[in-house]
C-alpha cells in the first residue's frame, strides 16, 4: 500500500517531527534526542555571537578611523590659526592618545591598530614626540630660504623636561639666560619657559638615570660635544649638535649645523628654526619626516620663483644674471647652505635696480 513522509523543522523547540501517512493509521514519531536538541541551540548562539562580534569590530575600526580624521582636523584648526604668526606658543588640547608618523612618515593614528587604512593624513611641518596625549604645546616658527617657504611646528608635552648641555653663548641665548641678565636683545631666540628648557655644564650617565625617574620624558641635547652612552632608559632622548652661527646676532639663514642622534643616525640643519626641529624631535625619523616634507614645500616654491625667473628674462634679458633657482639637491649641508647663501645674494644684487621692479 502506498505511504510518504512529510519532514518539518519546528523553529521554537528545534525538535524534528515526522508524519507518517498510510490509510489505516497515523504515526507520530520524535526523531531527536535531548543532547541533539542542546546542539542545536549551542551552535546557532554561536554563529549570533559571532555575528556580533564581527560586527562589533567592524564598527570600532570604522570609529578609530574617523576619530582619527577628527584628531587631524583638530590640530589642522591649531595649525591654520597660526600659520600666520611668525613666532608664537599656544596650548593645543586634543582629548586622545595621538601617535604621530604612524604607520608610516606623515600620517597619524588613534588605538591600537595603526595601519595605513585607518590613519589620517597630515598637511603641516611639525616636530614633536611619537606620541602625543591630550594635552601640549605648540610653537610655530616661519621658516625662510631665504623668503619664506612656511611654518614649522613644535609639539611637546608639558610633562617634557629639556636639557641643553655645554657651556656656550648659544646655549644661554636658548635658555633665556642672556636675556633674563639684560645681554640680549627684545627679539632674542630663546625657547619658551614652558617648555622647561635648562642648561647643565655636562651631565653624566647616574644624572641621566636619575632625571628619568623625574621626569615622564626627558631631552639631552648635548652642543658641540658627543652625547653621553646610556642605555635601558626608554622616556629618554640624547643628541649631539654641532651648531655653526647661530647666536643672535647671526641672520637666522646662516644658523647650520649637523646631528647625531643616540641611534648614530647622522642629519643636518639650515636655517635656526631647523635647530629647534633638532631639538624637539623625538627621534632621527621623526625630524627625517619633518625635514622631507619641508624639501617638497621648498621644491613647490622653488617652482614658482623658476617661473618668475624665466618671465623676468623674456621681459628684461639683462636680468638674466640673477639667479634664483633652486637646486633639487638637498642632500647635504654644503649645497643646501650654499644654494640659500646664493638666493640672499641675489635678492642683494637685485635690490635698486629696474629688474627689482619686474621680478
Amino acid at each position: 500500500m502506498f505511504s510518504h513522509y512529510t519532514i518539518s523543522i519546528d523553529i521554537v523547540s528545534k525538535v524534528y517531527i515526522i508524519y507518517q501517512y498510510n490509510d489505516d493509521v497515523m504515526i507520530k514519531k520524535k526523531g531527536t534526542s535531548e543532547a541533539f536538541k542542546y546542539l542545536l541551540v549551542l551552535f546557532a548562539g554561536i554563529t549570533i555571537l559571532i555575528f556580533f562580534i564581527r560586527f562589533a569590530w567592524q564598527a570600532s575600526g570604522l570609529i578609530r578611523d574617523v576619530k582619527a580624521v577628527d584628531i587631524r582636523e583638530t590640530l589642522n584648526d591649531y595649525f591654520n590659526a597660526l600659520s600666520s604668526a611668525e613666532d608664537l606658543v599656544t596650548t593645543a588640547n586634543i582629548n586622545s592618545r595621538v601617535y604621530v608618523n604612524q604607520p608610516d612618515c606623515g600620517k597619524i593614528s588613534i588605538g591600537i591598530r595603526r595601519t595605513i587604512s585607518n590613519a589620517a593624513e597630515y598637511s603641516h611641518i611639525i616636530f614633536s614626540p611619537a606620541i602625543l596625549n591630550e594635552r601640549m604645546f605648540v610653537w610655530t616658527k616661519e621658516w625662510n630660504y631665504p623668503f619664506r617657504v612656511g611654518n614649522f611646528f613644535y609639539l611637546i608635552s608639558p610633562d617634557t623636561k629639556i636639557f641643553l648641555v655645554g657651556n656656550s653663548k648659544l646655549i644661554d641665548e636658548l635658555t633665556g639666560i642672556r636675556k633674563a641678565n639684560g645681554a640680549c636683545c627684545e627679539n632674542s631666540n630663546y625657547i619658551d619657559p614652558r617648555f622647561k628648557v635648562e642648561k647643565k655644564y655636562s651631565v653624566d650617565a647616574n644624572f641621566i638615570r636619575d632625571k628619568a625617574k623625574e621626569y615622564n620624558k626627558i631631552i639631552f641635547v648635548f652642543f658641540g660635544e658627543q652625547a653621553t652612552t646610556v642605555t635601558g632608559i626608554e622616556n629618554a632622548r640624547l643628541r649631539s649638535i654641532n651648531a655653526i652661527d647661530c647666536e643672535d646676532e647671526k641672520d637666522e639663514e646662516e644658523c647650520r649645523g649637523t646631528i647625531s642622534f643616540g641611534n648614530n643616525k647622522q642629519s643636518f640643519f639650515a636655517g635656526r628654526p631647523m635647530l629647534y626641529a633638532a631639538i624637539f624631535s623625538e627621534d632621527y625619523q621623526n625630524y627625517e619626516c619633518g625635514f622631507g616634507m619641508a624639501k617638497k614645500r621648498l621644491k613647490l616654491v622653488s617652482d614658482i620663483y623658476n617661473g618668475k625667473k624665466m618671465m623676468l628674462e623674456r621681459l628684461m634679458p639683462s636680468c638674466s644674471k640673477y639667479g634664483f633657482s633652486i637646486e633639487a639637491n638637498y642632500n647635504s649641508l654644503e649645497s643646501m647652505y650654499g644654494n640659500m647663501k646664493s638666493l640672499r645674494q641675489s635678492n642683494y644684487d637685485i635690490g635698486g635696480v629696474e629688474c627689482a621692479k619686474v621680478f
